[in-house]
């Protein structure tokens, strides 16, 4: 079954995912124009429909014909497409082309549905943990003085922009309550 009715030409990609969560799909692409800069993005599970077609456009309001990791993030808030695997995890993507002439690079498949490209490197993430840990407490404060200690926080997020391998690291110190506390690494920027 065909998701995208046009004669444009379509390139697959087979995955394996090992786990059944919620990935975001993120195209590096480029166009110079309106009239070469779509694509359009589906996905099925093996030997079942595809899902509704999403369309990628290249050539934004911020663009100029420089490549760029899309959806856009434009008015009508496009979110990158998901997929959902289950059964087996076996799914192939599938890319159509739209406008002749639009170009694409790479693709980015991931779970973490905060990441935002266009700011941060992604290629740079790799080098981080997948995720922040945390402790998942909720602190009752039902005296007039709560000491909480830094070091052991509820959750955390990863920065953005220049500041996306940045993070909080333990430090050992008999100066600090507790023998410890937290330090903003790698202190290369303010």
């Amino acid at each position: 079954t065909q998701a995208y009715e046009g004669a444009g030409s379509r390139l697959d990609y087979e995955l394996q995912f090992s786990q059944n969560e919620t990935y975001y799909i993120w195209v590096k692409t480029k166009g110079n124009s309106y009239s070469n800069d779509t694509i359009a993005l589906s996905w099925k599970e093996l030997d079942g429909e595809y899902q509704p077609i999403e369309l990628y456009d290249a050539f934004g309001w911020s663009s100029d014909g420089q490549w760029e990791w899309e959806p856009e993030f434009t008015f009508d808030e496009q979110r990158p497409m998901t997929i959902n695997p289950t059964g087996n995890g076996r799914v192939t993507l599938s890319i159509w082309m739209i406008d002749d002439g639009v170009l694409i690079d790479e693709i980015l498949v991931t779970t973490d549905d905060n990441l935002k490209p266009k700011s941060s490197d992604p290629h740079e993430l790799t080098n981080r943990p997948i995720e922040c840990g945390g402790n998942d407490v909720l602190y009752s404060i039902e005296n007039r003085y709560e000491f909480i200690q830094a070091e052991n926080f509820s959750n955390c997020a990863w920065g953005d922009g220049i500041w996306n391998q940045d993070n909080w690291q333990l430090r050992n110190s008999s100066e600090s309550q507790g023998g410890s506390h937290l330090q903003a690494l790698p202190e290369d920027h303010s």
